[in-house]
């Protein structure tokens, strides 16, 4: 977690999710939170790292502006690369300049949590109660070319889901181990394949993924687990992540 210390007032959550340019994509992201959340005492604030509106800069400059001076940041992806070391402190780095009484922590990406790890299991398990034919699972996640924590979170991840006797190998989108590289020869070794896509949402990214794969040689029998897609688990890795600031923070500022 990553801690900046300023003035001390009421603390505001902010959860900053990816976000796209293309029509209508934030908005259903929007209504997804609303449903997620809607039968919780949750108050916080949405903001986007792409977009035109609602961007992580202009929530937080709206509420500084409103008296606000603390805010939980969670990041709402599930393993840490650029947006996470480079765009979203970078943004609340630059405010922070102009804003010396703000203070902010950083919450730890969500795909750490033992509930992330609770999920896919569950997708896997669905699956093969249906399909007793699969004869190992593929973890599919966006990858970095400059990180390597995202691929070693995925590997951690694999390893706390190896409960089922099939082999359990994970390939990204970008970066060492990615698809296009690996999974041709995965699939020559296991036909019956089940791809489980890590991302929060079926969107254009994973259909795009999801058709380029179809289209390689020895993809026929392969079968695709849907996305994590907001099922209502993810609420509680959200709630536990900003409780954990909440303890941080009572550590930091009591010293």
């Amino acid at each position: 977690m990553q801690v900046y210390r300023g003035g001390l007032d009421v603390v505001v959550n902010i959860l900053v999710l990816h976000g796209m340019n293309r029509p209508g994509v934030n908005e259903s992201v929007r209504e997804n939170f609303e449903q997620l959340f809607n039968d919780a005492q949750l108050k916080y604030h949405l903001a986007f790292l792409e977009g035109d509106t609602q961007t992580l800069k202009q929530v937080v400059e709206l509420l500084i502006s409103k008296g606000i001076k603390h805010f939980n940041i969670i990041p709402i992806l599930l393993f840490p690369a650029k947006h996470y070391f480079e765009d979203i402190p970078n943004i609340l780095k630059d405010i922070k300049r102009n804003y010396p009484p703000m203070n902010y922590i950083i919450a730890e990406p969500l795909g750490t949590h033992q509930t992330i790890s609770n999920i896919v299991k569950n997708k896997i398990a669905n699956t093969l109660i249906k399909n007793d034919k699969v004869q190992s699972v593929v973890l599919l996640a966006h990858g970095s070319s400059t990180y390597t924590e995202p691929r070693q979170a995925v590997q951690h991840l694999a390893q706390s889901c190896d409960v089922f006797g099939i082999p359990i190998q994970t390939v990204l989108l970008y970066g060492e181990g990615n698809y296009v590289e690996h999974l041709e020869k995965m699939l020559k070794q296991y036909p019956q394949t089940l791809i489980v896509p890590l991302f929060l949402r079926d969107g254009y990214l994973v259909q795009r993924t999801k058709q380029n794969i179809r289209q390689q040689a020895f993809a026929e029998y392969v079968t695709f687990a849907s996305a994590i897609n907001f099922v209502p688990d993810l609420a509680k890795v959200i709630k536990d992540r900003i409780n954990e600031l909440e303890v941080l923070a009572n550590v930091c500022y009591a010293s």
